[in-house]
């Protein structure tokens, strides 16, 4: 894997783990709200019990997956971040920090670092070349 393809991984990771997340919820939801229903219909026992017992073990499947998921994205962002961390130059990791994990804009890290747009731009593409230096030698 690349270093730029790292670096999008870490952002794919956390949309996936969001996701899951997302959607354990809603099943949480789901299962609480039909629940109260279902306690106050005139359906049959069977069908009932059924019914409430395939969407908690989808909700626990969704909870699991959403654990694993989790895990995943934490594992490869501390992986990065550590990469990202054995840089020498300051400015360059926090240029790779800002932008990689907290996804900030070009404009908010030049003003937060008080440089330009371009000269942030020019730091990012040097720190992009260390970092792949960097993941080469790891990998």
């Amino acid at each position: 894997m690349s270093a730029k393809e790292l670096l999008r991984a870490v952002r794919e990771a956390e949309n996936k783990y969001r996701i899951s997340k997302e959607l354990a919820e809603r099943s949480r939801y789901k299962l609480a709200y039909r629940g109260q229903e279902i306690s106050g219909a005139d359906k049959s026992p069977v069908s009932r019990d059924n019914t409430y017992e395939n969407n908690l073990v989808n909700m626990l499947d969704l909870d699991e997956r959403a654990k694993k998921d989790k895990t995943a994205f934490l594992r490869l962002r501390t992986e990065v971040i550590d990469i990202i961390n054995s840089l020498d130059d300051l400015k360059e990791r926090e240029i790779l920090i800002s932008r990689y994990i907290y996804y900030e804009d070009w404009n908010r890290i030049a003003e937060k670092m008080n440089y330009s747009p371009r000269r942030i731009f020019y730091i990012h593409g040097s720190a992009l070349k260390n970092f792949s230096k960097v993941c080469s030698k790891v990998q």
